[in-house]
C-alpha cells in the first residue's frame, strides 16, 4: 500500500518533477499536490484519521501562508497527530536561518534542498516511513 504524501508548492514544475520521479522510479508514494497551504489545510480537515497523509512536503516561500506558518498551524490544529507525520521543508534556498528554524521546529522532520532525487526520497522519506 503506498504512503500518502501531500506536496505543497506554488511552483507547478516542482510538483511535476516530484510526481514524475515517483512514477518513473515506481516509488510506493501516492502524491496529492496543492498550490497553497490553505488548500491543503482545508482538505486535512475533511479527512478521517486513517486518511491522514504520512508525509507533508512543503515549500518555504509561498504566498499567504509559508511553510513555517503551515508547520505552526499543523502543530496547533493536529497536535499529537502531527507528531507522527513526516513534515519536510523543501527549499531552493539554503539560508542558515531557514535550516536552523526547521531543525528547531517540533514537527519538522527534515530540511531538504530542492529538487528531490531518488537518494533524497530514500533518505528523508522512505527510510523513515519503513521504520514507523
Amino acid at each position: 500500500m503506498p504512503y500518502r504524501v501531500f506536496l505543497i508548492d506554488d511552483n507547478r514544475i516542482e510538483q511535476k518533477l516530484f510526481t514524475l520521479l515517483v512514477r518513473i522510479k515506481q516509488l510506493p508514494l501516492d502524491v496529492t499536490t496543492f498550490m497553497d497551504a490553505e488548500s491543503a489545510l482545508d482538505i486535512l480537515e475533511t479527512l478521517k484519521d486513517e486518511e491522514f497523509p504520512d508525509v507533508i512536503i512543503t515549500d518555504i516561500k509561498m504566498p499567504l501562508m509559508d511553510g513555517f506558518d503551515l508547520a505552526d498551524a499543523m502543530l496547533e490544529k493536529y497536535g499529537q497527530q502531527s507528531k507522527n507525520l513526516l513534515f519536510i521543508i523543501n527549499s531552493s534556498s539554503l539560508r542558515t536561518e531557514d535550516m536552523e528554524r526547521a531543525t528547531e521546529h517540533p514537527i519538522v522532520s527534515s530540511f531538504v534542498e530542492k529538487p528531490f532525487n531518488v537518494e533524497k526520497v530514500q533518505q528523508h522519506i522512505l527510510s523513515k516511513l519503513v521504520g514507523k
